[in-house]
């Protein structure tokens, strides 16, 4: 019987106020429901367009970090590329300069080898002038001892021997 008090008066205060605040109530409960009914679609709208705006955003991102990375990777391959061609131009003038250093020096050691015999030659051939002109000074001086020839003579042999050693 409690239950069907309490019931009962709850009815009643259903109806108290139904009759008090009738039709604000129900306009109020109208216009909430309303108002959620709107709130919720712009709440739709806005969270598609926000979901949309990311979308884009990601895409726009991933298209520029994709090209950058492109950018990045053509570049570490030009340096590479570079890299390897100066390494090989290096390789390849380090074999010339070895080459050239090496003929240099084989045609060194034969101008060097001529020069030496050239010099000996040389030396060979002054020693034979200076042998040959003492061996002529001793004759002549042998001679001048054994005719005891005058000055004059002794003079114009000298002349000979001199115009000899010019030739």
């Amino acid at each position: 019987m409690a239950d069907s008090k309490t019931g009962s008066e709850s009815e009643n205060l259903s109806r108290i106020r139904d009759i008090l605040f009738g039709e604000d109530l129900q306009s109020i409960e109208q216009k909430l429901a309303f108002f959620k009914k709107e709130n919720s679609e712009i709440n739709s709208v806005l969270k598609n367009e926000i979901e949309d705006r990311f979308g884009k955003l990601e895409k726009s991102i991933e298209d520029k970090l994709g090209l950058a990375n492109n950018i990045q990777k053509e570049c570490t391959e030009s340096q590479n590329k570079i890299n390897s061609d100066t390494k090989k131009e290096i390789v390849d003038l380090s074999s010339k300069i070895k080459t050239e250093k090496e003929k240099i020096e084989t045609n060194l050691n034969q101008e060097t080898k001529k020069i030496i015999e050239k010099i000996s030659e040389l030396e060979k051939t002054i020693n034979d002038a200076i042998k040959n002109f003492k061996d002529d000074q001793n004759v002549i001086l042998e001679d001048l001892d054994k005719s005891k020839v005058s000055k004059e003579s002794i003079s114009k042999m000298l002349i000979e021997l001199a115009e000899k050693l010019k030739q």
